[in-house]
């Protein structure tokens, strides 16, 4: 059988270009006149304008700063990048009373202008003992100005487009440089189309590949962190293509559970282009069926349902009560709490509770386990500053403690994985495993979820981006009842000395952070600005889950549809010209800023993404029927 070759596709990371010293000059002059209206030039679209001032900015920055201002950084700052709009923007300086480096729209505020000015009793850039040609022009300066004044916008450079057949062919020739017995375990997943969209810079395409390998990282119960290879990507960046081959062994599911996410998945196409059905067909023979048709899964999709229930606990495993999960983990809670062998805290103000909680720390198989008990109210046996010897059934054995025992309604948990990341398990009072948490017990203020309902793993996740959160315990050193011995001593044990908690949480958080960062680092960093991938601060970028389950459930633009549905440009796709599609809910797209509900575009038997590929002849809709539970 013949395979046709892949094209080797560019890095998909912006690089810098060698220019001539004079070029930041040059071109600055030029960008600063356009803008002014010299020579009566025509004025450039407002994006063009943006980003020829953009690139402009950059070469001069390039030029004159980015050597003791770059990949190291400088001036004790070691995160702080000129060529890195980010960091500009969220790195503060070492003088807590300076005006920011970068304040878009305020030149005169942005501590970076001023020393290129020398006012503000700012130290002058490039200082004194610097060759003089590394001095800016009043040219180079003013260009700065108009760049800050213009909300300083990022350079972006154009990514190439990648096709449908671009992708199936990718996956085609790797299956067929695989081992028979490696093939029936390969899956493949895709974000070509978020690639293909200029709405999504490179930061972003890089935060939502990190995200995608955090994800199955934490969906599984294996040992190891598990990188999986991009397909498409130049072997000089090999983080940077559009697809993902993940061998299901590596994170401990199986055909069973890749049948159950093809039950849910709403994006099954067969193309009616004759090569890319061609292309179908010799993937579906090489694949040996596996994949049902569906040769690749779209990573924004996975990450929006994978995130939560009913998936989230199907491909964890996790069992349906808390009693069996501890079996698993081999958390002896009871036991913990006799011998004292457990952290215990109470406090009253944790940012998602309705009421007062507490937090046991318990060691486990795997490493952490921490469990809250949620109250519905601050009441009776319901605060646990008065009652902290809870829940009933761990003191039923001695009367006098189950005097002060608290009664919750519910609780969750997190645990760490034994690759080092975190799952989430959230019980009910009776302590079986729920969905979500009662809104009365506990909200989300990120409404990661869509809403301020906790939902057991993408809430979590959300929450937790830099893993275990600190607290402050309230009860060893309020607990002033008048109360036997036998009770005081095990407050005492249970509820450890504020220094011993914080030392503990520390670690734990490290852990989680060592590992997240092993793993998103790689995908995060800029090959060109840096950082190095081991000095990521996971905290200077968004969480990277909720980032891409945000991105795919919020409403759609009409570009969004575009290249979903397979186009090389938003205005290939022109709704107007179909009034079938506009009457079945795309007539929002009529206005250039409408949206239509992602739900509209996926649900139903026959789903609005499959009318129209259909209606516009591009391709019929694959589904797979669901496998109920």
């Amino acid at each position: 059988m013949i395979v046709p070759a892949l094209p080797v596709l560019p890095a998909l990371s912006a690089t810098g270009s060698v220019r001539p010293r004079g070029f930041a000059r040059a071109v600055g002059v030029a960008v600063v006149l356009s803008f002014a209206g010299g020579f009566g030039a025509p004025a450039a679209s407002s994006a063009e304008g943006d980003q020829e001032l953009a690139r402009a900015a950059k070469e001069i920055l390039k030029d004159h700063c980015y050597q003791c201002h770059g990949r190291s950084g400088g001036s004790g700052n070691p995160n702080f990048n000129v060529l890195s709009r980010e960091s500009m923007l969220h790195q503060k300086p070492s003088d807590q009373r300076a005006d920011p480096y970068l304040k878009p729209g305020d030149a005169v505020g942005s501590l970076m202008y001023q020393r290129v000015r020398g006012i503000d009793g700012a130290e002058l850039m490039p200082p004194e003992y610097v060759d003089d040609d590394a001095r800016l022009s009043e040219d180079e300066i003013a260009l700065l100005e108009t760049w800050i004044a213009a909300g300083a916008p990022a350079a972006v450079t154009p990514r190439p487009f990648v096709s449908e057949t671009l992708t199936l062919t990718a996956i085609l020739n790797d299956l067929a440089g695989l081992r028979a017995d490696e093939v029936d375990y390969v899956r493949y997943f895709s974000l070509a189309h978020l690639h293909n969209n200029p709405k999504y810079t490179d930061a972003e395409v890089r935060l939502y590949r990190a995200g995608f390998v955090k994800l199955i990282n934490s969906l599984s119960r294996r040992g190891d962190l598990y990188d999986p290879p991009m397909i498409d990507a130049p072997a000089d960046a090999p983080r940077s293509g559009t697809l993902f081959r993940v061998d299901l062994r590596k994170v401990g599911w199986d055909a069973q559970d890749w049948r159950r996410i093809l039950g849910e998945y709403p994006y099954g196409v067969r193309w009616t282009d004759s090569a890319l059905s061609l292309l179908q067909s010799k993937i579906d023979r090489l694949s040996g069926r596996a994949f049902m048709g569906i040769p690749y899964v779209r990573i924004d999709w996975f990450a929006s349902v994978a995130s939560r229930p009913p998936l989230y606990h199907h491909l964890l495993d996790l069992p349906e009560t808390t009693a069996a999960l501890h079996q698993e983990l081999n958390v002896r809670r009871q036991e913990d709490f006799d011998k004292g062998n457990m952290l215990r805290s109470a406090f009253g103000d944790s940012g998602v509770s309705r009421h007062n909680r507490v937090v046991d720390r318990h060691p486990s198989g795997t490493g952490y386990y921490y469990q809250t008990a949620e109250f519905n109210g601050t009441f009776g046996k319901r605060v646990a500053t008065r009652f902290p010897l809870g829940p009933p059934e761990m003191t039923k054995n001695s009367p006098t403690m189950a005097d002060f025992a608290f009664e919750h309604a519910g609780g969750e948990a997190i645990f760490q994985l034994p690759n080092g990341l975190q799952a989430y398990f959230i019980e009910n009072a009776a302590g079986e495993r729920i969905d979500e948490a009662p809104i009365e017990l506990v909200f989300d203020p990120r409404a990661a979820s869509g809403t301020p309902v906790v939902v057991n793993g993408i809430s979590c996740m959300s929450c937790h981006k830099l893993g275990l959160i600190s607290y402050r315990d309230t009860v060893r050193r309020g607990f002033q009842l008048p109360v036997a011995d036998a009770v005081r001593g095990k407050v005492e044990a249970l509820y450890a000395p504020q220094k011993t908690i914080d030392d503990r949480v520390a670690a734990d958080r490290r852990a989680f952070i060592n590992a997240a960062t092993r793993l998103c680092g790689p995908y995060l960093v800029d090959s060109e600005v840096g950082p190095d991938a081991d000095e990521i601060d996971l905290n200077a970028y968004p969480e990277p889950i909720s980032s891409l389950v945000a991105l795919y459930d919020d409403p759609m633009l009409q570009e969004s549809a575009a290249f979903e549905l397979g186009f090389a440009a938003a205005s290939e796709f022109d709704p107007r010209v179909h009034p079938e599609l506009l009457q079945d809910g795309l007539a929002p797209f009529l206005d250039p800023e409408g949206r239509i509900p992602r739900s509209l575009w996926t649900q139903g038997s026959e789903n609005l993404f499959h009318e129209s590929l259909r209606e516009l002849n591009r391709g019929t809709g694959v589904k797979i029927p669901p496998i109920a539970d």
